[in-house]
């Protein structure tokens, strides 16, 4: 039996897991655990084991811990299942997995497809616009960023697994997860683009600057090379301010010693973005808690709120009208192989009660216009649907 059908069948129990895949690599990365689920409230990176953190948007809400009680890496998910994993489920978990007797087929992919209503569209420029109208009204107030869900009936065939799979493939460059939260009733997957923290075993620090999107592809169709990509005045200003929010956090914690790379034009998926990364060395400014130092300072970052935090923060709560609860919020591998990876929850769907919640959002300024920010929502829905 391969590990997808494995899988498929630990899905219907009440036992946690995540699966990911780093940017630019191939091995797909598995974490069990014998815990139903542990939550957290604070995130210090140092004081927790190995395993898989996923955060909300909102601070005030728990964070979901998988606990690395399994972790391996696989080639493929239809290679054999290894050993030590169907072990880890018959002992620790107390399963038994069953052995499908027929073969399995590879499936043809099954497509997501969705349609806006007009009503959606002039509900969303109109909070557009009433974000504009505060940003010009408000000296302080530089930008918001408003996300939308789109609600779908899950698609006849539909499997979360082989999505996983699909996205995988397609997106190379992103970091593909998909986390399964029994507890919860939720599966999410996602391809996101952005990398919030990372340090590795050597100490390095790593943070990301990514804001300005637009199509990777020109009007008939064809790649956009990166080298060639032009952008607007809007897009280049709200990146800036979020490398600035990111340089005010080093100041804050008093941290000069810093690269500063970009920015520059990067492809994800479908879309283009401007990106700048900032990196520190740790031990060189012996500062080894820097990571839950400078997490606890970006998140929720200027990209997914804006700027002040505070004042986007409560624009959002009382305008959007939904809760964003784990997207915009973050999720990647803690204390690994003594790396830790964490991403923003972008570009991520939500399987829930028969449901699949599609999700995108986009920065708000004072030039935005309404319409070009639905446009940038419905490009950024699609990249998740494959």
């Amino acid at each position: 039996m391969n590990t997808l059908q494995t899988l498929k069948q630990l899905m219907t129990g009440q036992f946690p897991f995540a699966l990911w895949r780093l940017p630019n690599q191939k091995d797909i990365n598995l974490v069990l655990s014998s815990n139903q689920e542990q939550k957290v409230f604070k995130t210090d990176l140092e004081e927790l084991p190995g395993g898989f953190l996923m955060t909300p948007f909102e601070d005030s809400e728990a964070s979901h811990f998988i606990l690395a009680d399994l972790w391996v890496q696989l080639t493929s998910l239809n290679e054999q299942t290894p050993e030590k994993v169907l072990t880890f489920i018959e002992e620790e978990l107390g399963l038994v997995i069953t052995e499908n007797q027929t073969p399995s087929k590879s499936k043809p992919e099954v497509k997501i497809n969705f349609l806006s209503e007009a009503g959606e569209q002039r509900a969303f420029e109109e909070l557009v616009e009433r974000a504009v109208t505060k940003i010009e009204e408000t000296d302080s107030f530089q930008k918001v960023v408003l996300s939308r869900k789109k609600e779908i009936d899950i698609p006849e065939n539909f499997d979360a697994l082989e999505h996983f799979r699909s996205i995988c493939q397609k997106y190379a460059s992103l970091f593909c997860s998909l986390v399964y939260l029994p507890q919860e009733n939720q599966i999410w997957i996602g391809a996101s683009p952005e990398i919030l923290v990372t340090q590795d075993d050597q100490g390095i620090f790593e943070t990301m600057a990514l804001a300005g999107t637009q199509s990777a592809y020109d009007q008939n169709g064809e790649l956009i090379s990166c080298s060639e990509a032009l952008w607007r005045q809007k897009e280049i200003e709200e990146q800036a301010l979020v490398s600035r929010y990111i340089i005010n956090c080093f100041k804050k914690i008093r941290v000069r010693e810093f690269d500063e790379i970009g920015p520059k034009t990067i492809q994800a998926g479908n879309l283009m973005h401007l990106q700048t990364t900032f990196k520190v060395d740790s031990h060189k400014i012996n500062f080894p808690q820097i990571a839950s130092v400078m997490l606890e300072l970006l998140h929720p970052t200027s990209a997914v709120c804006g700027m002040p935090k505070e004042e986007a923060l409560g624009f959002i709560k009382e305008n959007e009208p939904y809760n964003r609860g784990l997207y915009s919020g973050y999720l990647g591998p803690v204390n690994l192989n003594q790396r830790t990876t964490l991403f923003v929850n972008l570009r991520s769907l939500c399987i829930a009660d028969h449901k699949i919640s599609l999700f995108g959002g986009c920065g708000i300024t004072a030039d935005s216009v309404p319409e070009k920010e639905w446009k940038e929502t419905e490009m950024k829905l699609k990249t998740i649907i494959g």
